[in-house]
């Protein structure tokens, strides 16, 4: 590598890693390059040469995550045979421990409700692979008895969406481990709050639903 190559490559990884420092304390959405710039002594025609736009910045800053992914652990443990139910509690582990432990993981979610470019992006179709994954996992265990679902879907939908809300409320948590955090999701959003054969764990969400759309 030229003298010349590596002196950009050097200032790219000096953009990355202030992007990621201001990002975490700010936020995307409060970020501007012309901040990230001048907290590296780059004008901004020198930060637009490397990322052309915020979009172009927060999409390298995601990609350079070297944690294993939601949806390859949630593969990998389907391959041996885990039963649905335990799928489901590992992907709730497994989630709630990154987002609370990794801030570029918290990064892609944040980014995806402002991304114009995210469709194209590998580190975002693996989110809506993950989707795909637990509403399969979800049939699955319906057919063999484990859950009670009438849409397998929707279930999915809620779990990734509950899961991923950590991506926002990570400093109210940081008073409690991530360990902690993660084990309080997997007994309430697959043990429920509802003592076993209490009148509301009885009547499927349907039906409560329906009645309450006939007292409307």
């Amino acid at each position: 590598m030229s003298r010349s190559l590596k002196r950009q490559e050097i200032k790219k990884s000096l953009i990355i890693d202030a992007a990621k420092r201001i990002f975490s304390e700010i936020g995307y959405e409060n970020t501007t390059l012309e901040m990230i710039g001048d907290s590296v002594g780059l004008s901004k025609q020198t930060l637009y040469y490397y990322f052309p736009s915020k979009e172009d910045l927060v999409i390298e800053v995601c990609m350079s995550s070297t944690a294993i992914k939601p949806i390859e652990s949630l593969r990998m443990n389907r391959k041996q045979g885990k039963s649905p139910r335990d799928l489901i509690a590992q992907y709730i582990v497994d989630s709630a421990l990154l987002f609370l432990n990794d801030f570029t993981v918290r990064l892609v979610v944040q980014y995806m409700a402002f991304a114009s470019k995210a469709a194209k992006e590998p580190v975002f179709e693996d989110l809506r692979s993950e989707l795909d994954e637990l509403g399969s996992i979800i049939k699955e265990g319906t057919k063999s008895g484990e859950f009670t679902v009438t849409n397998a879907r929707i279930a999915a939908q809620l779990i990734q969406a509950s899961v991923h809300g950590l991506a926002y409320h990570d400093r109210q948590l940081k008073h409690l481990s991530a360990a902690k955090v993660a084990g309080s999701y997997v007994e309430i959003l697959l043990g429920g709050l509802c003592a076993p054969g209490s009148a509301s764990t009885t009547r499927p969400g349907s039906e409560l639903i329906n009645r309450e759309g006939a007292n409307q």
